[in-house]
């Protein structure tokens, strides 16, 4: 990562009272979620039973 979007990413946590660890957190679910294909989701669930 960038030194300047890390320091974006400060700014922008401070700025809204986020925790980063969490910040982070939510935007890796959301990558993962917006990837995540009916199939993918199947196999996963299937494989937790």
């Amino acid at each position: 990562m960038e030194k300047e979007d890390l320091e974006f990413l400060k700014e922008y946590s401070s700025m809204n009272n986020l925790n980063m660890s969490s910040f982070v957190r939510n935007l890796i679910l959301d990558k993962i979620y917006d990837e995540i294909t009916e199939e993918d989701e199947k196999r996963i669930l299937k494989r937790w039973e």
